[in-house]
């Protein structure tokens, strides 16, 4: 092999060596790239599911504890029959519509759900089902006339849908949005506008009967407390959004046995 040939040949390895070293100093930036591209859009994502499960899931949150708290009260303490009793009659005419405002809130924030994205869907579908699940149980409770016949608070559900309907109100910059309306308004759509009270008037029926409720008249909403502490649970486990509270479950008759 003569000089000329040898130094063909190295400077052709040579050639070829820096071909695969560009090659996989290209290839490899590259990768870095997508890499930092799929980091940056999985950032991007995670912000935007935080923000719906905020824009979704804290206001559920506040009317489900807010909720709870209620019906633990009219179960463990008496309070509508407490205020209903007592001389104060203010007192006891808050202690009704709050109580409306509580519920109906409640159903608004479902409603809303129901007519947006779901937001836990965005992150984690199986999550997404929990939910559902929960909230199905949820109004299945106030639904059900096979366990609970005589049970204060029955709601169908097309009934719970009205009750969040119409609390309802669009919400400004967003022609798609809605939120609940706020208590005071609330409270004077209830005195003033038939339409509107009418999907209360039964309700307001059953907690006047709380002041002397007959065996079992609470049971309903024994059961509806229970689930909404999973449901408190499963939006903020460990009261991280929320300080944990004592929640006990109250005691709930059980299921009837099908025929």
């Amino acid at each position: 092999m003569t000089v000329a040939i040898y130094v063909a040949f190295i400077s052709g390895l040579v050639a070829i060596i820096g071909v695969v070293l560009s090659s996989y100093a290209t290839i490899r930036t590259i990768r870095l790239r997508d890499e930092l591209d799929l980091r940056r859009y999985m950032l991007d994502r995670s912000n935007a599911i935080e923000e719906a499960m905020s824009k979704y899931r804290d206001p559920l949150l506040r009317s489900a504890i807010d909720l709870q708290g209620r019906i633990y009260g009219l179960i463990e303490s008496d309070y509508m029959g407490r205020h209903l009793r007592s001389d104060d009659i203010e007192m006891g005419q808050y202690a009704k519509t709050s109580t409306l405002y509580r519920l109906a809130e409640y159903f608004g924030w479902v409603e809303i759900l129901r007519r947006g994205v779901q937001f836990l869907d965005f992150g984690d579908q199986a999550r997404g089902r929990d939910l559902t699940i929960l909230l199905h149980r949820i109004g299945f409770a106030f639904a059900n006339t096979h366990r609970f016949p005589d049970a204060a608070f029955r709601l169908f559900r097309d009934e719970q849908r009205a009750v969040g309907e119409v609390v309802l109100e669009p919400l400004p910059g967003d022609p798609r949005g809605y939120r609940c309306i706020g208590y005071t308004q609330f409270v004077e759509r209830l005195e003033t506008d038939p339409n509107f009270s009418r999907w209360f008037n039964r309700l307001i029926h059953d907690m006047e009967a709380m002041m002397d409720p007959a065996p079992g008249y609470m049971d309903r909403l024994a059961a509806v407390h229970n689930i909404l502490i999973a449901l408190l649970e499963f939006l903020d486990p460990g009261g991280i959004r929320y300080p944990t509270f004592d929640r006990p479950e109250l005691v709930e008759p059980a299921p009837l046995a099908e025929a």
